[in-house]
C-alpha cells in the first residue's frame, strides 16, 4: 500500500505563491506576467523571503526610485544596513518610490519603505492605508495584525503602528504608516530593523541628515529600542526557516519523506530558538514531523510526535486541530488499520463540515486565526474545500483497501467535486485522485477505463514534477492495468519506464506494486522457456529497487551526509537544487498552460526555461559521477546480472528472496545462469515461521529446536533451486523482511526427525554445514565489496568491550532531538545488563591474533569521545582506526525494533561522568559512516535482531552498511546474545583458522568454527553456534599484518 501525506495548500492564482519564479502584474486590466531578462540565478531563499516576508511579489518591470541609496546604521543585532531602491509594489496605487533595507551580507531585505505621492491630507491617508487600502489587504494575506496603535517614529512624528506576526511560523513583523514633514510612508520589516525603517523614512523626508546616520551610530527611538529588545532574529534566520519549510513541503510532495523530515526538523530548531513560546506553530511542525515519521513506518515515534502536537495545539484554531485529525487518519492508514482510519476520516470530515457552517464557508478575509503550514489565509472557502477534499479522498482510499469498492467510487466522485472548488488545493492532488480512480476501475473489472485515467494522471503529474515517485507508482499501476487487459507489450513498456525512473533517482519501491511485474514475467517465462533467462535477468534488476523502510532511511541519511562532504558535497547539493528548480519550472509551466489568458511569449519563455533546467540536471548528474564515483554505490543503485556473475567464482552462487504480498519471489544467480521462481509465503507467514524457529533460542530456557519446521521452510524457500545448487560451496544470501532476523544456516536441508531429548543436534543436516554462508545487505553491496582491495593496515586488531552501564537519558533526548514522550523508551537503556565477560572475550581474541595489550579498550576506556577521536581523521591525515585490519566491538547493539523512538541503529558505548555535551553514549549509524576504517573484518558481538520480524534484521544489515561506508570489507554480527563461553570458543577457532589458513575466505573459516561447535554434544543446539552471520565479502582471505 502506498503511504499518503497531507500537503499544505496552494494559493489561488490571485495570490501568487511566494516561490513562484515569475510574479503577476497588472496590465490594462488584464492578468499578465513580466518575462524577466536573463539575470543572476538567485534561488529560493532570496525570492521566497523577499516575496513572502515583506509584502508579496513586486513588479520587476517598474521603474526604480532614482539613485537614492544611503547607509541607515546598524540594526539591533549589530549588522550594518543600507537603504537602496526597490521595485514598485504590484497593484500599489499612489506610490512615489520604494526603498529596501539590506543588512549584513544577506541578499534579502530586512525592511521595505514605500513613500506615497502627496495627493491627500496626511491624517486621512494614514487612517485609510492602515485600515482598508491595497497595502493593508496585502498585509492581511500574510500577517495577523492587531488594530493600528498611535505611535511616534523618531520620537516626534505621528505614526500608526501594528506589531504583527506572520501566519506561517508566528514570526514578529512590524508594519506602520507614518507622516513625516508632510510625506506619508508605508513600512514593513523585522523588529531588529525598526531603527533602520525610521532612518530610511527620516532620510527620505529630510528629517535626518543621511550623511550623518552612520557616523552617529544610527538613531534609536523609544519604539525602536522596545521592539529591538523583544526579539533578536535576523532576516537570515527567517530565511533559514522559510527555506526549510519549502524544502520540507517539496520533498513531502514527491514522497521523499526522510528528506522532508530533515527539513522540518531544521525549521523546528530555528523556530524554537527564536520563538520558544510559540506553542501553536511548534505544534504545527510537530504534526508535520509525526506524519513524516509515520510515512516511514516509524509508528512509535510518530505516536509520540502526534501527542506533542496535540498538547501544543490545544489553544489553536479549530481548522488547525482538525488538520491534525486528518493527519492521524493518514497515520492509521499507514499502519494498515484501514477501518480505524476510515472512522477517523469520517469523524474529522463531520467536524469540519460543522465548523464550516458555523464559520460561514463563503466568508473571506478579516479573520485573525492561524493557518496550517504555508497557507496565508486560515479560514476561507478554498481552505475548507481543500481539507474536505482530502478527508473524502482518505475515506475513498480506506474503503478501497477494505473492499468496499462501490462506496469508495461514490466517495471519490464526491472528492473530485469538492476538489474542483478547492482552488488552494495542491496541484498534485488531482493526479493522485485520478490514480485511485484508475485503481478502482481495475479492481471492478474495467482495466481499459483505468488505463485511460492513469495515462491522464501521468501526463498531469509530469507537468508538475520530473520523474517523481508518484509518476513511478502511476506507471507501475498502468503496467498492472495493461496486464489485466492482457496487453503484455504495453504492460512491459509501462513497467520498464517506471523502473528506469526509479533506478535513476534511487527511489525505493514497495514490493506489492512490483509484484504484478514479477508475476507477468514469470508467466511469460513459462510460455517462452527459450526467453526465460532474459526475463529472469530483468526481474532480478527490478527486484533490487524493492527496499525496506529502514534501508531507504539509511540511504537517505547517506545522501544527506554526502551532500555535506567537502570534497563532493558542493556538486551534489547543486544537483539536488537543480532537480528542485526543474520541478518548479515545470509546475509553473503547467499552471500557465492552464491559464486561458497566458500570452504565447510567456509560454515559450517557460518552455525554454524547463528545457534549460533539464539540461542543467543532466550535466550536474555527470559531474557528480566524476566527483564522487561511489555515489551510485552508496545509493544502492541496481546492477545487472552480468555484473554479479563477473564477481562470482565457479563454486559461488547468490540467492535472493524478496518477501511480500501476495507471495514472495526468489532468485538464484550462478556464474553460468540465473533463475527466478515464486515462493508461496507472505510477509506475515515468514514472520510467524521466523518467530516459531527463534522461540527455541530467545526464551529464558533453551527449548527444543523445530528441525521439522526448519526443513519445511528450507524446502519452500530453496527447494526449487536445489538442482542448480549442485557443486556450490559458497552461498551469498540476500534475504529480506523477517528473514533478516533468522540466520539461514539453521535451516535444515533434508527431512530429519525431531530432537525429542533437546540435546543431540550433531547429525542434523544444517544449511551451515552444506555451504559457507555470507549475507549481503544488497546485490549492489556484494558487487562493490568484491571489487575493493584488501586492507593494507599495519596492525592486526583493536577491540572494545564491557561498556559502562547507561545512565544519561537526558543527553540522548537532547542530542537526538527526541520528544519527551520518548523518555520511557530511552530509560529502558538504563535497564540493559552489564556485559560481564566481554572484557575476557575481547582479550582472548586479541591474544589469539598476537595483538598488543594496548589494543584492547574496555569500561570507561571504551567511551563515545574516544571512539570518535580514533575514527575521525585529522586534516590531511589518517585516522587511528585505519591502522587496524580487525575491529572488534563487544557491546549492546540497539536496533529500532528494540527502541522505536529513532530510526537509526546504534552501538552502546561508555559515557563517563563529565563527558562533553555532544556525546550521549550511543554511536549511531550516521556516526559510524563518518569513521575512517581500513578493516577487512569488523565484529559486532552481543546484538539482538529479535524474533518478531519487526525490522531488527534489517536494522542489523543497516548498521553493517554504515561500516561499509566507513571502510570495512566485511562484518561478523550476532543475531542474539550468546553464552560467553560459546562465543569465546567460536571466536578462538575462527581467528585460529584466519591466522593459519590464508587460502580461504572468512565465510569458510566461520563454517569450520561452527562445525567444531556442532560436533560438541553439549553445544550442538543452534543457540550456541548459529548466532553469528558474516555480512559482506565472505570469500576474502584475511591477513593479520602487512607482511603476511
Amino acid at each position: 500500500m502506498p503511504v499518503w501525506s497531507c500537503r499544505c495548500v496552494r494559493r489561488p492564482r490571485a495570490m501568487r505563491t511566494p516561490s513562484s519564479p515569475i510574479p503577476a502584474t497588472k496590465n490594462s486590466g488584464k492578468s499578465a506576467r513580466i518575462i524577466p531578462m536573463k539575470r543572476p540565478n538567485i534561488r529560493i531563499v532570496a525570492t521566497a523571503v523577499l516575496c513572502a516576508a515583506l509584502g508579496g511579489c513586486m513588479n520587476t518591470s517598474s521603474s526604480r526610485s532614482g539613485d537614492t541609496s544611503f547607509l541607515v546604521g546598524k540594526n539591533g543585532i549589530g549588522e550594518a544596513c543600507r537603504a537602496q531602491p526597490g521595485a514598485r509594489p504590484e497593484g500599489g496605487t499612489g506610490v512615489q518610490r520604494t526603498l529596501e533595507v539590506y543588512c549584513g551580507n544577506w541578499r534579502e531585505p530586512s525592511a521595505r519603505v514605500i513613500e506615497l505621492t502627496p495627493d491627500m491630507s496626511a491624517n486621512a491617508v494614514m487612517g485609510n492605508y492602515a485600515s482598508q487600502s491595497w497595502w493593508r489587504g496585502d498585509i492581511d494575506q500574510r500577517l495577523t495584525c492587531p488594530a493600528p496603535a498611535a505611535a511616534k517614529v523618531l520620537d516626534r512624528y505621528d505614526a500608526l503602528l501594528m506589531e504583527c506576526r506572520r501566519k506561517q511560523g508566528g514570526w514578529p513583523v512590524v508594519a506602520l504608516v507614518a507622516s513625516v514633514n508632510g510625506a506619508v510612508f508605508l513600512a514593513e520589516g523585522i523588529p531588529v530593523a525598526m531603527s533602520q525603517i525610521e532612518n530610511t523614512i527620516g532620510g527620505l523626508a529630510g528629517a535626518i541628515d543621511r550623511s550623518k546616520i552612520e557616523d552617529a551610530g544610527g538613531s534609536r527611538s523609544s519604539v525602536a529600542e522596545r521592539l529591538e529588545a523583544q526579539t533578536k532574529f535576523s532576516i537570515g534566520d527567517l530565511s533559514a526557516f522559510e527555506n526549510a519549510m519549502r524544502l520540507g513541503q517539496y520533498y513531502n510532495s514527491i514522497r521523499e519523506f526522510a528528506k522532508a523530515e530533515d527539513q522540518y526538523r531544521q525549521a523546528l530548531a530555528v523556530l524554537m530558538k527564536f520563538q520558544p513560546d510559540d506553542e501553536v506553530n511548534q505544534g504545527i511542525l510537530y504534526a508535520h514531523l509525526a506524519l513524516q515519521a509515520s510515512n516511514q513506518q516509524r509508528f512509535a515515534i510518530a505516536d509520540g510526535l502526534f501527542d506533542q502536537a496535540e498538547t501544543k495545539l490545544g489553544g489553536a484554531d479549530e481548522l488547525v486541530r482538525l488538520r491534525l485529525g486528518s493527519y492521524r487518519a493518514l497515520h492509521l492508514a499507514n499502519q494498515r488499520q484501514y477501518d480505524n482510519a476510515l472512522e477517523q476520516a469520517k469523524k474529522v470530515a463531520a467536524e469540519r463540515q460543522s465548523v464550516s457552517v458555523a464559520k460561514g464557508a463563503g466568508r473571506r478575509g478579516g479573520d485573525d486565526s492561524q493557518a496550517f503550514g504555508v497557507s496565508d489565509v486560515a479560514r476561507n472557502t478554498e481552505i475548507l474545500f481543500a481539507d474536505m477534499a482530502l478527508d473524502t479522498y482518505t475515506q475513498a482510499r480506506m474503503q478501497e483497501k477494505t473492499g468496499r469498492l462501490r462506496e469508495a467510487s461514490a466517495a471519490l466522485d464526491q472528492a473530485f467535486g469538492v476538489l474542483g472548488q478547492a482552488r488552494m488545493a495542491p496541484s498534485w492532488w488531482r493526479p493522485q485522485f485520478l490514480f485511485l480512480q484508475a485503481e478502482l476501475d481495475v479492481d471492478t473489472g474495467s482495466p481499459e477505463r483505468g488505463v485511460g485515467r492513469l495515462e491522464t494522471a501521468i501526463a498531469e503529474q509530469r507537468k508538475l514534477f520530473s520523474n517523481s515517485r508518484l509518476e513511478v507508482l502511476a506507471l507501475l499501476a498502468l503496467g498492472k492495468a495493461h496486464a489485466a487487459a492482457d496487453r503484455a507489450d504495453e504492460s512491459l513498456r509501462a513497467f520498464r519506464a517506471a523502473f528506469a525512473i526509479s533506478a535513476e533517482r534511487s527511489t525505493a519501491l514497495p514490493y506489492e506494486v512490483v509484484f504484478p511485474f514479477f508475476d507477468l514475467m514469470l508467466t511469460l517465462a513459462e510460455k517462452s522457456p527459450d526467453k526465460a533467462e532474459a526475463y529472469f535477468a530483468e526481474m532480478f534488476e527490478a527486484g533490487q529497487l524493492v527496499r525496506g523502510t529502514m534501508t531507504s532511511q539509511a540511504i537517505a541519511r547517506t545522501a544527506v551526509r554526502m551532500s555535506a562532504d567537502r570534497s563532493a558535497g558542493g556538486v551534489i547539493r547543486r544537483l539536488q537544487d537543480a532537480e528542485r528548480d526543474h520541478d518548479r519550472a515545470k509546475n509553473e509551466l503547467a499552471w500557465m498552460e492552464a491559464d486561458p489568458q497566458a500570452l504565447p511569449n510567456e509560454l515559450d519563455f517557460l518552455r525554454t526555461e524547463v528545457e534549460n533546467k533539464k539540461r542543467a540536471v543532466s550535466q550536474l548528474t555527470q559531474e557528480v559521477q566524476s566527483a564522487f564515483p561511489r555515489y551510485q554505490s552508496l545509493l544502492d543503485a541496481p546492477v545487472k546480472v552480468a555484473d554479479v556473475q563477473a564477481q562470482l567464482g565457479q563454486r559461488d552462487a547468490l540467492y535472493q528472496v524478496i518477501v511480500g504480498e501476495p507471495m514472495s519471489v526468489a532468485f538464484l544467480v550462478r556464474k553460468d545462469g540465473v533463475m527466478a521462481y515464486r515462493v508461496a509465503l507472505t510477509t506475515g507467514q515468514v514472520a510467524r515461521e521466523t518467530k516459531a524457529l527463534r522461540s527455541a533460542i530467545d526464551g529464558s530456557q533453551l527449548l527444543e529446536y523445530d528441525v521439522i519446521g526448519a526443513n519445511k521452510l528450507f524446502e519452500t524457500l530453496m527447494g526449487p533451486a536445489k538442482p542448480r545448487l549442485a557443486g556450490i560451496e559458497h552461498l551469498v544470501t540476500v534475504p529480506s523482511g523477517p528473514l533478516l532476523s533468522l540466520p539461514l544456516g539453521l535451516l535444515v536441508t533434508e527431512p530429519h526427525p525431531r530432537i525429542a531429548d533437546n540435546r543431540d543436534y550433531r547429525n542434523v543436516p544444517w544449511l551451515a554445514q552444506r555451504y559457507a554462508l555470507t549475507l549481503t545487505p544488497s546485490v549492489r553491496s556484494f558487487v562493490d565489496l568484491r571489487r575493493v582491495e584488501p586492507s593494507s593496515a599495519p596492525q592486526p586488531f583493536i577491540g572494545f568491550g564491557d561498556p559502562l552501564p547507561f545512565t544519561n537519558v537526558d543527553a540522548v533526548l537532547r542530542n537526538r532531538n527526541l520528544p519527551d514522550s520518548c523518555r520511557s523508551e530511552v530509560a529502558r537503556l538504563t535497564k540493559l545488563p552489564r556485559l560481564e565477560g566481554t572484557d575476557r572475550e575481547v582479550r582472548t581474541v586479541a591474544q589469539s591474533v598476537q595483538a598488543s595489550a594496548g589494543s584492547v579498550l574496555i569500561r570507561d576506556g571504551f567511551n563515545h569521545e574516544k571512539v570518535r577521536q580514533l575514527g575521525l581523521a585529522p586534516e590531511n591525515g589518517a585516522a587511528q582506526l585505519e591502522q587496524y585490519r580487525i575491529v572488534y566491538f563487544a557491546t549492546h547493539g540497539l536496533l529500532p525494533n528494540e527502541l522505536n523512538c529513532w530510526s537509526e541503529p546504534a552501538l552502546m558505548v561508555s559515557l563517563p561522568e563529565g563527558a562533553p555535551q555532544q556525546y550521549d553514549g550511543l554511536l549511531t549509524a550516521s556516526e559510524i559512516e563518518q569513521l575512517r576504517l581500513n578493516a577487512d573484518l569488523v565484529v559486532l558481538s552481543a546484538c539482538n535482531t529479535g524474533a518478531e520480524g519487526s525490522g531488527g534484521g534489517e536494522s542489523l544489515t543497516g548498521i553493517a552498511r554504515s561500516f561499509f561506508v566507513g571502510g570495512a570489507r566485511s562484518l561478523l554480527v550476532s543475531h542474539w546474545q550468546v553464552d560467553n563461553e560459546a562465543t569465546i570458543k567460536l571466536m578462538t577457532e575462527l581467528f585460529r583458522k584466519i591466522s593459519t589458513d590464508r587460502s580461504k575466505g572468512s565465510a569458510y573459516h566461520l563454517q569450520t568454527a561452527q562445525k567444531a561447535i556442532i560436533a560438541d554434544l553439549d553445544q550442538s543446539h543452534p543457540y550456541f553456534w548459529a548466532a553469528f552471520t558474516l555480512v559482506g565479502d565472505g570469500s576474502r582471505p584475511i591477513t593479520l599484518s602487512a607482511g603476511l
